[in-house]
């Protein structure tokens, strides 16, 4: 099984997954339903800090 990492748009809240091991994410990545750039990470755990690395 392939670990995956979750994403979300905050403007239309799209949700989809990205194979670990495809590239780094970055500005290019944008929601493949509406086309927005403002998107954040939505995993709940495990790799990466998730939802922009904010901590509160």
């Amino acid at each position: 099984m392939t670990e995956q990492r979750k994403f979300k748009c905050a403007d239309c809240g799209h949700e989809w997954q990205v194979a670990y091991g495809t590239g780094k994410p970055g500005r290019e990545m944008v929601c493949p339903k509406c086309g927005s750039r403002n998107i954040y990470r939505a995993d709940s755990g495990g790799r990466g800090r998730g939802q922009c690395g904010r901590r509160g």
